[in-house]
């Protein structure tokens, strides 16, 4: 297929980026992906694995950054038959920023992750090579439990900020960029130019 016209004339070349910051975080990774309601209620079908995975993450993130999560007021909860009160946005206890306002990070985002699961007795004797399974759950599943653990963390302000995203999974102890020799992740994140380059 021909191209009408240079791909270069497309759009000017954006200035370099700039890692922010290399965070490594290990457990069990979960993905975080179908949510059941119980009494009004969503609740992920994995929160027993999933909880303690994005708290791993969340962790080694405020470490890494220097962070740490909104700590908002206690929520009153409705008596039967009274309607929730609507209260304003209050700041953070620790800090004392707004939660609109309260991450590190600003502006637009990149952010590369590895993910290393533990490969299964089966999969050994297949001789996988990578993870191209059901049980190590889906790529997009392990982005999202990673980028709402570095929301918690408050190493951003909203996760819509991230508008580069590379994700991999790999085998821990087996090959690939970034794999780790135990189940765990490795996160690259950098801020992203909003200037481009004459």
């Amino acid at each position: 297929m021909t191209a009408l016209f240079p791909v270069e004339d497309l759009a000017p070349e954006p200035a370099p980026s700039l890692i922010t910051f290399d965070i490594t975080a290990y457990g069990t990774p979960a993905g975080q992906g179908r949510v059941s309601f119980f009494k009004g209620r969503g609740v992920h079908s994995n929160a027993d694995k999933l909880k303690p995975w994005r708290k791993a993450i969340s962790e080694a993130a405020q470490e890494v950054a220097g962070t740490h999560p909104y700590t908002g007021p206690p929520k009153r909860k409705a008596k039967p038959g009274e309607k929730a009160e609507k209260v304003p946005p209050q700041p953070c206890k620790v800090c004392g920023i707004l939660p609109s306002v309260h991450g590190l990070l600003t502006g637009p985002l990149g952010i590369e992750i590895t993910v290393s699961v533990e490969q299964s007795t089966a999969a050994a004797k297949r001789g996988d090579v990578w993870p191209a399974n059901r049980t190590s759950s889906d790529i997009d599943h392990h982005a999202r439990s990673v980028l709402d653990a570095l929301t918690t963390a408050s190493l951003w302000r909203d996760d819509a900020q991230v508008v580069e995203l590379c994700a991999r999974k790999v085998w821990a102890g087996g090959l690939g960029i970034d794999a780790l020799t135990e189940p765990g992740v490795v996160i690259h994140v950098w801020q992203l130019a909003t200037a481009v380059a004459p």
